[in-house]
């Protein structure tokens, strides 16, 4: 992963309560090889069906609502 992908990756993550989705990762240009490698190396860690975090993400009640979202596509949080 080249460094001006690695920004980004960080900088969606850094948006999403340190939450990032497979198809967000493959938006950025990450493949399914770059996201294994990054398993590996610790930089992401699966947390939902198709929804990655950071292992240094908090986990807070934002985080688990990001979650939700994006392990959810269309869905909505209500009061």
């Amino acid at each position: 992963m080249d460094a001006a992908t690695r920004a980004l990756l960080l900088q969606t993550m850094s948006s999403q309560s340190g939450l990032i989705s497979l198809d967000q990762t493959r938006e950025i240009g990450l493949s399914r090889s770059d996201v294994q490698v990054a398993q590996r190396c610790r930089l992401l860690t699966r947390v939902g069906p198709q929804v990655y975090a950071s292992p240094a993400a908090p986990r807070t009640l934002d985080f688990s609502r990001t979650l939700a979202l994006l392990a959810c596509p269309g869905a909505l949080l209500s009061h």
